[in-house]
């Protein structure tokens, strides 16, 4: 997701966003290029209480952005609410989300 879309979630400025310790912070970088990447405890509560209509609307813009276009919005709405799913288990725990991401 943008900035811009986290932005638009959470109701935190981009430089709110910008200024989270945890936003985007590497915590591992492996050799051949993944990286385990922290996921701000906003987001992760913002994924926890959103509704299906929320994350579809979400995955709309998503589909046009350079990286995922031709995507089909309803294939990334299937995503957004199985991370949502994971986001309230981990909330409702306290845990924390990360992502691995891979270059």
């Amino acid at each position: 997701m943008t900035t811009e879309a986290v932005d638009h979630r959470t109701g935190r400025s981009e430089e709110e966003v910008a200024d989270n310790p945890r936003q985007g912070k590497i915590l591992e970088l492996q050799p051949d290029g993944r990286a385990v990447v922290a996921v701000t405890t906003q987001l992760r509560t913002a994924l926890a209480i959103a509704t299906v209509a929320t994350l579809s609307a979400a995955a709309r813009p998503w589909a046009e952005t350079d990286e995922l276009d031709g995507s089909d919005p309803a294939d990334l709405t299937e995503v957004l609410v199985a991370l949502a799913d994971l986001a309230r288990r981990a909330s409702s725990r306290g845990d924390n989300l990360y992502c691995l991401v891979t270059l």
